[in-house]
């Protein structure tokens, strides 16, 4: 886990952000930029997509510092009953709860390039105004997190130019753009640029979730995760610590 440098003014500057694009949508536009599991900043897995589908309130479950998962997931369910005749989570999101839940106790922030849902990617590309990432820049170079998953391929070419990935440091195995999924375990270790400090990211890039991938993949994949958040967080405590810690 990495904890930004200064935990109020990051905050501070989220919520600056976050209203400065509610202003410029106007009322009945509901912002979703995140969805996690508690403490914003205990997340160290970032999973992105290009937008959200289901159009939610985002601020009833977020007191500043932590979201609700649990009570929006709940009200996610009622509304998908009275839209659909079903309460069950669409193929997406029971994907994404199953990375989450493989990669427990790993910490995994669920967000979006842009946080206003549309139906389709199409009709999010035909509104200039909806298509801004100012949130999602924000938490990625804050956060600093020791993993990423895109899904989508808007998704994956826009973290890699944030990052100031080039292709060619990207091991292909781990560029998930074919036919057959690759294997949950391959990620390319990168030392992105443009994070501006000595950080390691584990970077894989994954097709849209709902169209492809069986759940024993999701969960492979959140238990790989796991496994690297957990080697990171060992490799950051001091040699010193570590031997007195297995002593």
């Amino acid at each position: 886990m990495i904890i930004p440098e200064d935990k109020e003014q990051f905050l501070r500057e989220l919520e600056d952000t976050i209203r400065a694009i509610e202003t410029k949508l106007g009322q009945g536009q509901f912002v979703r930029p995140f969805v996690c599991a508690g403490q914003l900043i205990a997340c160290d897995v970032l999973i992105v997509g290009v937008n959200p589908r289901e159009d939610m309130e985002f601020r009833p479950y977020w007191d500043g510092t932590s979201f609700a998962k649990a009570a929006w997931e709940d009200e996610y369910r009622r509304r998908r009953l009275a839209r659909t005749g079903s309460e069950s989570l669409s193929p997406t999101r029971r994907k994404l709860n199953f990375i989450c839940e493989g990669a427990s106790p790993a910490n995994v922030l669920e967000t979006n390039l842009y946080p206003v849902a549309t139906s389709t990617e199409r009709v999010l590309s035909r509104d200039s105004a909806r298509q801004d990432d100012a949130i999602f820049a924000l938490l990625l170079r804050r956060l600093r997190p020791r993993v990423v998953i895109t899904h989508g391929t808007t998704a994956r070419d826009r973290v890699m130019e944030l990052l100031e990935l080039q292709e060619s440091e990207v091991k292909e195995a781990s560029l998930d753009m074919k036919q057959q999924p690759s294997n949950p375990a391959n990620f390319t270790k990168a030392h992105p640029r443009a994070l501006g400090h000595p950080q390691v990211v584990y970077f894989k890039a994954l097709r849209h979730l709902g169209r492809n991938y069986s759940y024993d993949f999701m969960q492979q994949l959140g238990e790989r995760v796991r496994d690297i958040a957990a080697m990171e967080a060992d490799l950051s405590v001091p040699n010193s610590t570590r031997s007195s810690q297995v002593e």
